[in-house]
């Protein structure tokens, strides 16, 4: 029985003295995500959807500089900065097509008659490709303004017969 015990007694020691081992966990995807949502400014994007995306943004950093987080928890704050950052909404800009409008209505006056028809043909294409974009709900302001010079220049380019 003494032989017993001492086992006994032996294997808790030995039992007591094991250590964990640190289990290494890999940040470098959350790191590279914080990265790059750092970058994301508030200007263009709604306050409400940038306000939530900051929240996550700054749990997410809490994490990575956890040097106690766990593997689960790196990939929570990862995929939920992923998902906040897609969830981002950006502020509905109004275009002003009013200038553009006015051209394309002075330029669909225009008729081929007393024009060179190569001049012409060149300014018709100006004047379609500009009430595409005066038509397109998706257009930028810049695409119009564009658009707008365009035409301009293509209705001072005709040539008189």
């Amino acid at each position: 029985q003494a032989q017993v015990n001492k086992a006994n007694t032996d294997l808790l020691k030995a039992q007591k003295s094991l250590k964990k081992e640190a289990v290494k966990v890999n940040k470098n995807t959350l790191k590279a995500t914080v990265t790059k949502a750092n970058k994301v400014k508030a200007k263009g994007y709604t306050k409400a959807s940038f306000n939530s995306f900051a929240k996550v943004r700054t749990a997410s950093t809490k994490v990575l500089n956890n040097a106690k987080a766990t593997q689960a928890q790196v990939n929570k704050a990862n995929t939920d900065l992923v998902k906040a950052q897609k969830s981002l909404k950006k502020v509905a800009v109004k275009v002003n097509k009013n200038t553009l409008k006015s051209t394309v209505t002075k330029a669909n006056k225009v008729k081929v008659k007393g024009y060179t028809k190569a001049s012409f043909n060149s300014f018709a294409k100006v004047r379609t490709a500009s009430t595409k974009v005066l038509n397109n709900a998706k257009a930028t302001q810049a695409q119009v303004n564009k658009a707008n010079k365009d035409l301009n220049q293509g209705m001072t380019a005709l040539k008189k017969v």
